[in-house]
């Protein structure tokens, strides 16, 4: 196969246009890309709700201290309540509310931190399993995707590739990577 710079216009878009059917037809590759697209979802999704957890500015610290003073406050309340009213337990209630409001905004966001570290470690162990079994999958298949780099046999990369040669901002394999480049790193959302 030849390399895709050496590629006229048409073979090129044509050979793009076959990656991607292919990509499309592929159970294997259909895969793959739905589990990549599901774990990078389901990695957002939690490391937004960890975030939630992390104390940024003043005000969350005093939500925290509020949270673990009245939290802990009504608890105990309604502990000693069930329990049996002692006078001399009552005495330590606002005390110890003080003490777990003050350590709500320090111990909460170091546990979400380690959570978010763990759950990043453990997504980017699982994408990097996901991408070797791409890898193989796309050096069983050379004759198809040999032109193109490993890194971008994916069926939106390669629409992207092929508008580019439509809209003729591109001419070349070269010229279209240098576009997808840019609008990865402008947009992120690749």
């Amino acid at each position: 196969m030849k390399n895709g710079n050496e590629m006229s216009k048409e073979e090129l878009r044509s050979a793009l246009q076959h990656a991607r059917d292919e990509l499309s037809n592929s159970l294997i590759a259909s895969d793959l890309h739905t589990q990549e697209m599901e774990l990078k979802s389901d990695y957002e999704y939690k490391a937004l709700s960890l975030d939630l957890l992390d104390v940024v500015d003043f005000f969350d610290a005093i939500k925290w201290f509020f949270a673990g003073y009245l939290g802990f406050g009504v608890s105990s309340m309604l502990i000693l309540i069930i329990l049996g009213f002692d006078p001399e337990l009552l005495n330590l209630i606002l005390p110890l509310s003080v003490i777990v409001g003050i350590l709500c905004p320090i111990v909460i966001p170091r546990i979400a931190d380690k959570k978010l570290d763990k759950l990043t470690e453990e997504t980017a162990e699982r994408l990097r399993e996901i991408n070797q079994q791409k890898y193989e999958y796309i050096s069983q298949h050379l004759d198809v995707y040999g032109f193109i780099p490993p890194k971008y046999v994916d069926k939106t990369k390669i629409s992207k590739l092929i508008s580019y040669l439509d809209n003729m901002r591109a001419n070349n394999l070269q010229e279209a990577l240098n576009l997808l480049e840019a609008e990865m790193a402008h947009n992120c959302e690749f």
